[in-house]
Parts: structure tokens; C-alpha cells; sequence
């Protein structure tokens, strides 16, 4: 902003380029961050349209002009996204996403992505069918590859990962995630798309009920969005750690889970956007506390018409269904969910159509529609099965249990399901509930003070359960990563070179027999290491 005049003029690509990624840096941050990100990038759209507006001074060719009047627009259209996203204002979307210019190929890669990006919100965020994108995500992804454009390799591999997940494909989603760590692998110091790489695979990993990997992600999402104030980041940082908290019981946990989301989104404009989550959590915990008075308000006072449908409250729909099963109001849980199939059976949402199946086969089972309930199953089966989806039948609980109970002991000459996959699923609800059983009498124990105390020091058992332990640095270099160090920061703590940290973290990971930091402060947890 300092610069006169002419430096502008002469440099006018570059500074709308730090324009574009200033645009980039306040996406989903606090309130007070992102209004005043954006009146500098006003300021200096203004400056380059000041010296654009020059006559007689410009000598420019009109080729150049031309790009420079197109990135003008592109910065003002793409403001405009980011403002209909954090009011959750859909009309609002719809205008910007309107007011988008076509992007001349022979511009910049990053400037070609603003489209994309204009596309992804509009169906991931808004109505709800990431999985329509993912096609076109995947050319792009290759395109930028090509450009060797690090920064828009990065943000369309992300937006692959999430976009794989709402399309039900758990192995291409966790493939994208994984991807991103290794990008993000090559870039010393902070960088503040970090959490959002731990999304996509956070989604995956609790349907795979690979729930302690998901209790890692959760907790360094929230401290990445933290570092830069991003509100979208720690609110899902905040919703997988209430999901992980109810999966596990953990019901102290899961409710300072959902206070911190509710205090952090109180002052905030994106209070609006993340209701129907919120809203979803809380309900989910009155029904693991066994407070259905609560759940049974809360009911009595949603209302959903199809006339105004908004595809944003989908998660809270399903969650009222939930309400109506816990009730055992089965027959109008299936007038409901049929009534509004058109809005849950969704090609490009795959990830609730699950979702949806799933309910339905419950209701339907218990409203003795045993046909209907069978050909449901067939489809959940067929769509679930070969992605691995768990959670989405544990979570139904003892009521999901029974229909698969029923389905196994069917005769043998119903080829209509896979009962080695049911077999598969009645496994992971028994050891589910084993845990649950030992986890209760632990803490029954440990209230009458009969536990045994723990060792002194328990990372000493479990150094010698590896086949070859830690060394000390190791191990200080692995407290670091799971407190969500990056490279450089490690390296600044333990006062060596990043080269030696990556060093370390080499045979760590060879140690611990993993690949990647998910994987490492899992085996950190799940051993006591730390």
C-alpha cells in the first residue's frame, strides 16, 4: 500500500496476486480477521482499477489489460462467495456464483481455480452434493499437477478428499487425504491449510471406527484453527471431538466438546452456518445421557416443510429421525423419510443417502415391513460394503443390532445380502460393547479405589513391547508431533536442524511400524508413549 503510483502500475499482476491470497488467508476466519483482510483487498483492487483508469498514461497492451480486468472481477466475485458462505446466505451464493467471469485459459493456474472453487462451495456446502463435483476435481487436480503449482495442488487435492467423502468413496477420499499430507510434508514452516488436509481424512477414519486416529485429527484441527482463526476449521475440529467423545461414552468429553463450539461461534456471523451441527451434536448427546425429555422438546419444535427445503439442514433431519426412532415412532419415521427421499437420495450425496438407508432399514424392521426393510438393506449392503462404512450402523445402536441379528439368522436361501458382511458387523458392535463393558467396570473400579496403580512410568512397558524402542530424542520428537508441531517448530524446540528432525521422524515411523503423523500419535495413544 506503500508503494507510489507507478510501482503499482508497472508490478499491477503481482499485487493483485497478494490480493488473491490475502482473499485465500481470511477464507473461514473469525469475523473481526476477515472484514479487515477484505478492506485492504478493496484498497488495493481500487489502486490497480486507479492506474488502470489513467488515460493516455497507460501503454500497456490491451492482451495485458484484458487479464488485469478479468482478475479485477474474479477478486470482487470471489469476496462476494466468501461473504454468502459465512452468512450462510443461499440467494446471496447464487448471485456470486452468477457474477463469475470465464477464465481465459492462458491465465494463471490459481486464477483458472476461482470457477472450481465458486463450484465447490455451491454444491459441497450448500446443497449438500459434493459428490457431483468430483469428476471434474479430478481433471483439475491433474491440470495443476502439470503447472506444478504447489499452492492450487494443494487446495484441489483437499477439495477432492472432502468432495470423494459426500460421494460415498471412503478409499479415494483417504487416498486424497493422505496425498495432501505429503504435500504438506514438503513445506517448511506453518502453513494455514494445514487442518484443512486432516478433514476429509478424519471423515473417513471414524466410519472406518479408527476412532483414536480420529481423536488425534480432532485435536490438531483445533489447534491449527486456533493458530489462524479459522472458525470453519475448529468448529469441525470441535464436531469430530464430540463424535469421537459419544462413540466412545465419553459423554464428559463430548459436552465440553460442544460447549467450546457453542462459546467460540457465539459473537461470530458463522454462528448461523454451523446451527444445524451444533444442533445435531447436542441431540446426539441427550440421547447417549438418556435425556429424551430434552430430545423430545427439542422434536416437537423442528419443523421441516419440502416447499422450503434447505439442503444445509439435512444432518438436523436425519437427527430428528433419530428422535423418532429413539421414540419408537417407527411408522412415521418412514412417512417422514419417504416424504422428503427426493431431498435424501441424492446421486451426489451418496455419504447421507447412506444415511438415510440406514434409518430406514430400522424404522421399517421395526414396523414389521420386513420386505421393504430386506430390499432397503440390499442397497445400504451393496453402497457400504465395499467402502468398509462402520460407524454409520454403529451409531444406530442396540436397534440396528437387532436387524442385523435377524437378517444373519435368515434362511439361507435369501442371497439378497452379503451375510459375511453383516457377520462383519455384528463383530464390530460386539467388540464395541466389550469395550464399553470394560471401560464401565474400570471406572467402577477406580471409584472404589480398587484399580491397581499404574506404573510410574507406562511409556518404559511400552517402549518394550516395540521390537526395537525409541532413543530419548525420538521420543521427544514424537511428543512434539503429537502436540501438533510442525517440522520446524520441533527442530526450533529440541535446538537441532529440520533435516535432523526428519531424520528422526523416519525411523520413528519405521519403529512404530507407520507411515504418516495420523498414524504415529495413534501408536503414540494407543501404547503410552506419550
Amino acid at each position: 500500500m506503500a508503494l507510489p503510483d507507478a510501482v503499482v502500475g508497472e508490478h499491477a499482476r503481482l499485487v493483485l496476486t497478494i490480493a488473491y491470497y490475502l482473499v485465500t488467508s481470511s477464507a473461514s476466519t473469525a469475523d473481526a480477521q476477515q472484514i479487515r483482510v477484505h478492506m485492504q483487498v478493496e484498497q488495493m483492487i481500487e489502486r490497480v482499477e486507479g492506474v488502470l483508469g489513467q488515460q493516455g498514461n497507460d501503454t500497456r497492451p490491451s492482451e495485458e489489460v484484458a487479464i488485469l480486468q478479468q482478475r479485477l472481477r474474479l477478486l470482487r466475485a470471489w469476496m462476494l462467495l466468501f461473504e454468502a458462505t459465512t452468512t450462510g446466505d443461499v440467494k446471496f451464493l447464487h448471485l456470486s456464483s452468477q457474477a463469475m467471469p470465464h477464465v481465459k485459459r492462458e491465465d494463471e493456474i490459481i486464477w483458472q481455480m476461482i470457477p472450481y472453487f465458486s463450484r465447490f462451495v455451491r454444491y459441497y456446502t450448500f446443497l449438500r452434493e459434493g459428490g457431483v463435483v468430483v469428476p471434474e476435481l479430478q481433471e483439475m487436480k491433474q491440470r495443476v499437477s502439470r503447472e506444478r503449482n504447489r499452492y492450487a495442488t494443494l487446495k484441489v487435492t483437499q477439495w477432492l478428499a472432502l468432495a470423494s467423502v459426500r460421494s460415498g468413496q471412503l478409499h479415494l477420499a483417504y487416498q486424497e487425504g493422505l496425498a495432501v499430507q505429503t504435500l504438506l510434508q514438503q513445506i517448511e514452516g506453518h502453513v494455514t491449510l494445514a487442518g484443512y488436509g486432516d478433514w476429509g481424512l478424519a471423515d473417513v477414519l471414524y466410519q472406518w471406527n479408527r476412532l483414536e486416529e480420529v481423536r488425534a485429527l480432532s485435536e490438531k484441527m483445533v489447534h491449527d484453527a486456533i493458530a489462524w482463526q479459522q472458525i470453519e476449521l475448529q468448529s469441525t475440529g470441535y464436531v469430530f471431538s464430540a463424535k469421537h467423545a459419544l462413540a466412545t461414552r465419553d459423554l464428559e468429553s463430548a459436552h465440553q466438546a460442544i460447549q467450546g463450539m457453542e462459546h467460540m461461534l457465539q459473537q461470530e456471523r458463522w454462528k448461523t452456518f454451523w446451527a444445524p451441527w451444533i444442533t445435531t451434536v447436542r441431540v446426539r448427546y441427550w440421547l447417549a445421557t438418556g435425556d429424551l425429555a430434552a430430545a423430545n422438546d427439542w422434536a416437537a419444535h423442528v419443523v421441516f416443510h419440502t416447499e422450503n427445503w434447505n439442503p444445509r439442514r439435512k444432518v438436523e433431519f436425519l437427527t430428528l429421525m433419530h428422535v423418532y426412532c429413539a421414540q419408537q415412532r417407527y411408522t412415521w419415521a418412514i412417512e417422514m423419510l419417504e416424504r422428503f427421499r427426493a431431498y435424501l437420495d441424492l446421486p451426489g450425496d451418496i455419504f447421507d443417502t447412506i444415511g438415510f438407508l440406514a434409518l430406514s432399514l430400522v424404522a421399517l424392521h421395526h414396523a414389521g415391513k420386513q420386505a421393504e426393510a430386506r430390499r432397503v438393506a440390499a442397497r445400504l449392503f451393496a453402497l457400504t460394503e465395499p467402502e468398509g462404512f462402520l460407524r454409520v450402523y454403529l451409531d444406530e445402536g442396540e436397534p440396528m443390532r437387532r436387524v442385523l441379528q435377524e437378517l444373519l439368522n435368515a434362511p439361507v436361501e435369501d442371497t439378497s445380502f452379503s451375510r459375511s458382511y453383516v457377520s462383519v458387523l455384528l463383530t464390530a458392535f460386539e467388540q464395541e460393547e466389550q469395550y464399553h463393558a470394560k471401560m464401565a467396570d474400570a471406572s467402577s473400579a477406580n471409584s472404589q479405589g480398587t484399580l491397581s496403580p499404574l506404573p510410574q512410568n507406562p511409556s518404559v512397558l511400552a517402549q518394550a513391547a516395540l521390537s526395537e524402542p525409541l532413543s530419548p530424542q525420538e521420543l521427544r520428537v514424537l511428543r512434539l508431533l503429537v502436540a501438533g508441531r510442525t517440522n520446524p517448530e520441533i527442530a526450533s524446540a529440541l535446538v537441532v536442524s529440520v533435516n535432523t528432525v526428519k531424520t528422526h521422524l523416519q525411523s520413528m515411523y519405521r519403529k512404530l511400524g507407520v507411515t504418516n503423523r495420523v498414524e504415529a500419535s495413534a501408536a503414540a495413544r494407543s501404547l503410552h508413549l506419550l
